[in-house]
């Protein structure tokens, strides 16, 4: 367990909040479950992290078949490692894929938490998730959990959680979601400027051009659209323009 220090800012906003004003949206936290064992100082305890994880689920209202990758807490400590992975399959009773950052940037002790729920967010955007880092022999001792290793996996999943426990006994755990542009709304503006171009005869152009330019504004508030359709959308009216 290497100690790396750190620091990490996030901000956090209301989904609807987020929709309205038009931000990029890269993930949903859907799950929260937190525990306080308080029983040792550095001591890890098996039933409240396992709670932990429980709690965050019950949260979501998901079951854990449908996590798709763990990011751990996994700081390579005998203690810690033994008993977070035999916590999480206390849980999940399955091989669910997990991997640590840590093996790459060290513990960041405060930061950990933000940092490593931002990569997670990445890697489920990406749907690329990170090795264990020189992971050649498993610890018998350690639960059978689907480690990754080698060059990554390729994943495709919509919910991945990543998991802190603190000093103290302080456990927490997070389930991210990923946000999806919705293929009805592709559908919808390929429908839309199908039959502008068909009527646009009929249209005068000041009317053409208002109408565009107030979809411009609009839809990106109302439907959340990816930036590259709102590049597509602003090319299309430049072009009407000329």
């Amino acid at each position: 367990d290497v100690a790396a220090l750190g620091h990490f800012r996030s901000a956090l906003e209301e989904y609807e909040h987020a929709k309205a004003r038009g931000a990029k949206i890269y993930a949903e936290i859907v799950g929260f479950g937190t525990t306080t064992d308080g029983t040792h100082i550095t001591s890890p305890n098996r039933p409240t992290i396992a709670r932990a994880m429980e709690l965050a689920l019950e949260d979501a209202n998901l079951s854990p078949e449908q996590i798709g990758y763990i990011n751990t807490h996994g700081t390579g400590t005998t203690a810690g490692d033994i008993t977070e992975t035999n916590a999480t399959y206390d849980v999940f009773k399955r091989a669910v894929p997990v991997s640590t950052v840590k093996n790459y940037i060290g513990h960041t002790l405060g930061a950990c938490g933000s940092i490593e729920s931002w990569l997670s967010i990445n890697m489920m955007n990406d749907g690329w998730f990170l090795p264990n880092l020189n992971l050649t022999e498993l610890d018998p001792e350690c639960a059978p959990l689907d480690y990754i290793t080698g060059d990554g996996r390729k994943i495709d999943t919509d919910y991945v959680m990543n998991n802190n426990f603190a000093f103290g006994g302080v456990n927490t755990s997070l389930i991210l979601k990923k946000i999806k542009f919705s293929e009805n709304k592709r559908i919808f503006i390929v429908f839309l400027f199908l039959m502008l171009f068909s009527f646009i005869s009929g249209f005068s152009v000041s009317l053409l051009r208002a109408s565009l330019f107030y979809l411009l504004l609009n839809l990106n508030k109302k439907m959340n659209l990816e930036i590259s359709t709102l590049n597509i959308l602003k090319i299309v009216f430049i072009i009407l323009l000329i």
